[in-house]
């Protein structure tokens, strides 16, 4: 039976082999692993993307599909570079934890849509694809500025990382800074503060999404931290200790 005592210290076995003098290495990023990140992630956003069209989107294979297929290849894409850009960042380490790189993933994530991209939320919206309790608008910029301070001060050598990321990912839901696509930059965010620690990212299967906006939803972020520890399980299985950004191709996600 694994423990999540199991879990720390793959974890961490996992971490010390990502990390050298010249800092951290960004994981294998295969095809099968992109295309199931972008899968399940967008489908927990209820955008509904098949495998087959991320991967004509990821190989750029957009002449052998029809016209009206083509913009939603453009869609992948843009999810793909926020990714990149967000793997691109983590090698710097915790100090690449910016909100000026919350804002660029935001551009990047919204880039169709230009006055939404990095815009503060002016009020706070009844209808939301996300129902868990959020800030008044006026709290936003001030309650963002302490959640980095609080990404900043984590110590891995003290802190449980995974427990760590879920809360900082309830409490972003519950700031809340951005109308559009609040949950897929949540879901950015956290990978971006794991992969800056040494540790892998992590992907929230489709078919957890009822139970992904329960814990949202939840008062605490125990409920999100037990589908984060399932989900780095599975990340462990696929990317092993020792498997840098030069490393052996990722096995299957499911």
């Amino acid at each position: 039976m694994r423990t999540k005592a199991d879990l720390i210290q793959q974890l961490e076995t996992y971490r010390l082999s990502h990390m050298s003098a010249q800092g951290r290495t960004q994981p294998a990023r295969s095809e099968k692993l992109m295309v199931a990140w972008i899968f399940h992630d967008n489908h927990l956003e209820g955008r509904s993307f098949n495998p087959i069209e991320v991967q004509a989107a990821l190989r750029r294979e957009d002449s052998q599909h029809p016209s009206y297929v083509r913009p939603l290849l453009e869609d992948v894409r843009a999810y793909e570079r926020a990714i990149e850009l967000m793997c691109e960042w983590s090698v710097e380490g915790p100090q690449g934890l910016t909100l000026a790189r919350l804002k660029a993933l935001h551009k990047q994530l919204t880039q169709y849509e230009p006055k939404e991209g990095a815009r503060f939320r002016l009020n706070s919206p009844v209808h939301r694809d996300y129902h868990q309790e959020i800030c008044a608008h006026g709290q936003v910029s001030r309650l963002l500025s302490d959640l980095y301070q609080e990404a900043l001060a984590f110590n891995p050598a003290t802190q449980d990382a995974v427990s760590f990321a879920a809360y900082l990912h309830h409490k972003l839901m519950h700031i809340y800074p951005f109308r559009r696509m609040p949950g897929a930059l949540a879901r950015l965010f956290t990978n971006h503060f794991l992969m800056a620690h040494g540790y892998p990212p992590v992907i929230i299967p489709s078919h957890e999404r009822g139970e992904y906006y329960d814990a949202l939803a939840a008062h605490d972020h125990q409920p999100l931290a037990k589908q984060l520890y399932r989900a780095t399980w599975r990340m462990l299985e696929i990317l092993p200790a020792g498997e840098g950004s030069g490393g052996r191709r990722a096995r299957k996600v499911s």
